[in-house]
């Protein structure tokens, strides 16, 4: 493109001259204008047809907070921690894993149980720990549903995980 002004510049100052002018009485010629070719609206550009360029942008949604922890307290009845863990994800844990310590005869030995005694036992459990118990001693004792309670409360889980668990178990 410059090759091509060059030579229309030198034919201007050859015609001047051929016809008795001074390069001075020739007005200088036109600095060219350059050209630019439309390019394609790049991806994401927001121009292009149906689209109007602007700088608004959308607002980005916040991100969810992390789910609030669960407040276990001293004594809960398994509904109760249920009711604590409500929003939480739930993972399930195979009932042979939690059942491993809580059917094991020798847990309840130290609370001297008749023969003729019979309970059943309903605990919630999070991250290897029992948090809610339901007990129901057959005939009732005082003593020895206190003994059942402390042995239990005592018992953790290999398996540690930040979900609620429930598991049953009649002796």
């Amino acid at each position: 493109m410059r090759k091509s002004l060059l030579c229309v510049d030198t034919m201007v100052l050859l015609g001047a001259l051929l016809l008795g002018c001074s390069p001075k009485d020739v007005p200088p010629p036109e600095e060219p204008v350059p050209t630019v070719m439309p390019s394609e609206p790049t991806a994401g550009s927001g121009i292009g047809p149906g689209f109007a360029a602007t700088d608004e942008r959308e607002p980005q949604p916040e991100p969810a907070p992390a789910p609030k922890e669960p407040e276990f307290t001293e004594g809960m009845t398994v509904q109760q921690a249920i009711d604590a863990a409500q929003g939480t994800d739930r993972i399930e844990i195979e009932q042979e894993v939690l059942a491993e310590p809580i059917v094991n005869p020798e847990l309840y030995a130290p609370c001297k149980l008749k023969g003729n005694q019979r309970f059943t036992l309903r605990v919630a459990i999070w991250e290897g720990r029992v948090v809610g118990m339901d007990l129901s001693l057959t005939p009732k004792n005082d003593a020895a549903e206190q003994c059942i309670r402390s042995q239990v409360q005592g018992v953790t889980w290999k398996k540690r995980v930040k979900s609620l668990s429930t598991f049953e178990f009649n002796y």
